[in-house]
């Protein structure tokens, strides 16, 4: 179940907030493209926030991401849809990958890599960077790790996230080196 919390302001040297007993980084922010009072904050450990009114409330929204060993969730990056306020992304941390919301961070679906079952351990991905294009929200961009997947470092969808394919491979002929982070 999901608990309502109170955010007190961030400590101002580190980013980091009390939230429940715990103090958390938080990595990431989006808002709402069509309401400015719906926020999303991505933290170090427990995965995907949210409120919707300006952060007096805060609610956990992390309902089908997957945890890592230690029963936490990395949201590094999240990014909104540009003009449907339901649709969100989030990049988790290893073992992580991308996922999608279609209704506000109520229920999150792996969409990168894609699931499988049983879980395959090996296809994790370590993503740290999204972006979407506001001229066609279709098309989203992540990056990750070259540590976790040395022949992907840029990621591209451009059907909303079925389907991904490498747009920047350092070990593709022609690239000047394998030095590549997103």
């Amino acid at each position: 179940a999901t608990r309502a919390i109170i955010i007190n302001i961030a400590e101002p040297t580190t980013g980091d907030v009390p939230i429940c007993g715990m103090t958390l980084s938080v990595l990431s922010l989006a808002v709402d493209p069509t309401n400015s009072n719906t926020i999303y904050a991505g933290t170090s450990r427990s995965g995907v926030w949210k409120t919707t009114d300006n952060g007096v409330l805060w609610w956990n929204k992390s309902s089908g991401i997957i945890p890592n060993a230690s029963n936490a969730v990395t949201a590094r990056a999240l990014i909104a849809h540009p003009s449907d306020p339901l649709t969100l992304y989030a990049a988790t941390g290893y073992p992580g990958g991308i996922y999608k919301t279609t209704n506000g961070g109520d229920a999150w679906n792996l969409v990168e890599p894609p699931p499988s079952n049983p879980p395959d351990p090996s296809s994790v991905g370590n993503y740290f960077a999204l972006t979407i294009d506001p001229a066609d929200p279709l098309r989203v961009y992540a990056g990750n790790a070259p540590y976790t997947s040395p022949n992907e470092n840029v990621i591209l969808t451009t059907d909303g996230g079925s389907v991904w394919n490498s747009v920047l491979n350092p070990n593709e002929p022609g690239c000047p080196s394998n030095d590549f982070y997103a």
